[in-house]
């Protein structure tokens, strides 16, 4: 399936809309995508529908609050929670993430392997790590009203060098922590 959901972006008009519904922390309305992309509100419908058909977006309802059509709920979109990788030739990086993590925890070396992530990072990057991680293709999570460390760390707010928190290596790896 991830192929044919980064087929879907191979439109120019379709990639915007996407790009613009990636970047909000909130779900949006395709009002709201139709204006901030430049096109139609059909038009952007098609779009934001084409998207979640591929599974690249996710879709809500919620009420609206007086004026016209107030009795229909509106459609909301927002980034799906799956991700999509292609590799060619077929590869799972996140397996062996999990292996490598697993192997991690039980040796009990996780004071080494953050420290050594902490100094592999601070070679590629320098003082632009936040830069740096978007242009490997990292984000920031998007939690309304909260920084996360990242930016905390850029723009001072925080240590850079600061300690992740309990969640462990297994998070990273995209498991869930014993600990939460």
């Amino acid at each position: 399936m991830s192929l044919e959901a980064i087929g879907a972006l191979r439109e120019p008009a379709r990639r915007a809309v996407y790009e613009y519904v990636v970047g909000r922390a909130e779900a949006v309305s395709r009002n709201e995508v139709a204006e901030a992309v430049g096109i139609g509100r059909t038009l952007a419908a098609f779009h934001l529908d084409k998207l979640a058909e591929a599974g690249l977006l996710e879709t809500a309802y919620a009420p609206r609050s007086g004026g016209p059509g107030a009795g229909r709920p509106a459609k909301l979109y927002r980034r799906s929670a799956a991700e999509h990788a292609v590799t060619l030739p077929p590869r799972d990086y996140r397996l062996l993430a999990e292996v490598l993590a697993e192997a991690v925890e039980r040796a009990g070396v996780e004071p080494a392997a953050y420290a050594a992530a902490h100094e592999v990072g601070a070679k590629l990057a320098g003082d632009e790590v936040v830069s740096r991680l978007r242009v490997l293709g990292y984000e920031r999570a998007r939690r309304p009203g909260r920084r996360s460390r990242a930016e905390a760390a850029h723009v001072g707010q925080r240590s850079a060098s600061a300690a992740p928190g309990s969640e462990g290596l297994a998070a990273l790896a995209g498991r869930p922590s014993s600990a939460g």
